[in-house]
């Protein structure tokens, strides 16, 4: 059909109405629409659809005007006429597909699954409609399991600690306010991570997988103009955040794992003095050992109560291993009235067994000194004496329990 016939068609159409030929007109309006449609000019369906010609719109609700409008991307006219023809015709397999093709679109990929599935149940073996169902159902599985992976990620949720949630809070506020972010989705480049966390890059790389392996964060395949990937974010994760209650960890045991490296354990001599114990009598190797681990974790892990009684500790068991080395398996103390007590080494405390050393001239008067410092302080292990007194256990015995140790064991191993 050339524009002219078009252009006659359409007065002839308007003519009748003009003269109330209603139904004339109508049927008329309708051939046209069938000659058109066999011919696929779409554009002058549309058109003609849109003219005074076609009043009341819903009198001309039709197939081939549906589909020219889907073609034209008219997809709401056409959803609606769709929709419409549905009610009367609800096993026609052709609407239930097109009504399919637009709520896929439209992104509603439930609806648009229900209706192919509606349409493949009817007629299998047709070509288009089996690959549309088969293509539709994989999209719909894929997206239970997002949904799965998103609400699975809640219960990992609880568990974070508050350090962590206030990351995800902190990176939720940052990202909502890129400027492409839409839809819980946003482009972000790997290096933007860090910014957007406010933490060292490095570190947010680490947290980035750790998120996508929880399912707080997704990314989703799909990439911007400038090849930036696209994430989505878990939707159920914001709403969740507001009542979550965090389980606190202390800062410090945060930091105490930070510091916990083998540049830190070396500076402290900590592989040397294992070297050395590894070296003494069997039956006090295991201890020392012990001892020994346990005071630098706690050391770096800032816990100043388990260093001092630690410190204290591994002092004794390596004296007691110079001791036995030295052929020293009794002790003569000396004790009020110019008495002398006979012990038996093991039965012996620290503060004894350094008494005895000094008088007999085998530690240097330095050495039972520092040896002294843990003594001392392991008395603030009993909280009755912090409550009492006004100086509280602290980093600074801590530390100088720990360090008068370190010159003990290089003495002495």
């Amino acid at each position: 059909m050339t524009g002219k016939e078009f252009k006659e068609e359409r007065s002839k159409i308007r003519e009748l109405r003009c003269q109330s030929h209603y139904n004339q007109a109508r049927a008329l309006t309708f051939a046209l629409i069938d000659r058109l449609f066999v011919e696929q000019k779409f554009d002058r369906i549309v058109e003609l659809y849109h003219s005074e010609i076609c009043e009341p719109r819903e009198s001309f609700y039709a197939f081939e005007i549906a589909y020219a409008l889907s073609e034209t991307d008219h997809l709401d006219e056409a959803e609606v006429i769709y929709e419409y023809l549905l009610k009367y015709e609800t096993n026609n397999t052709a609407i239930l597909n097109n009504l399919s093709h637009i709520k896929h679109a439209r992104k509603q990929l439930p609806e648009a699954f229900e209706l192919i599935r509606r349409a493949y149940e009817l007629i299998p073996h047709d070509q288009i409609i089996t690959s549309n169902y088969h293509h539709l159902l994989a999209l719909t599985q894929e997206q239970d399991a997002i949904q799965k992976l998103y609400k699975d990620a809640l219960s990992y949720l609880v568990n974070e600690n508050d350090l962590m949630i206030e990351k995800l809070r902190t990176f939720l506020a940052n990202v909502s306010r890129e400027p492409e972010f839409s839809n819980n989705r946003a482009p972000i480049p790997t290096w933007r991570f860090g910014f957007l966390l406010e933490i060292p890059q490095e570190h947010a790389e680490l947290v980035l997988e750790d998120w996508i392996k929880k399912g707080f964060i997704r990314h989703t395949r799909e990439r911007n103009k400038q090849l930036a990937p696209i994430y989505e974010i878990n939707p159920y994760l914001a709403k969740e955040l507001e009542n979550i209650e965090c389980k606190h960890i202390p800062g410090k045991w945060i930091s105490g794992l930070e510091e916990l490296t083998v540049e830190n354990l070396e500076r402290f001599s900590y592989f040397s003095l294992l070297h050395k114990i590894q070296k003494i009598d069997e039956k006090y190797r295991e201890i020392a050992k012990r001892d020994l681990n346990e005071l630098f974790f706690n050391y770096l892990m800032k816990n100043e109560k388990s260093v001092i009684v630690l410190a204290g500790s591994l002092v004794e068991v390596v004296l007691l291993h110079y001791c036995e080395k030295k052929n020293i398996t009794i002790l003569y103390l000396q004790r009020k009235n110019n008495r002398t007590e006979k012990r038996n080494l093991y039965e012996c405390d620290l503060a004894e067994i350094l008494y005895y050393l000094q008088e007999k001239k085998m530690l240097g008067d330095i050495f039972v000194h520092v040896g002294n410092i843990s003594r001392i302080y392991r008395n603030y292990i009993h909280p009755g004496k912090e409550l009492r007194e006004s100086e509280l256990l602290g980093q600074s015995k801590s530390d100088l329990c720990f360090v008068s140790t370190i010159e003990i064991l290089n003495a002495l191993l």
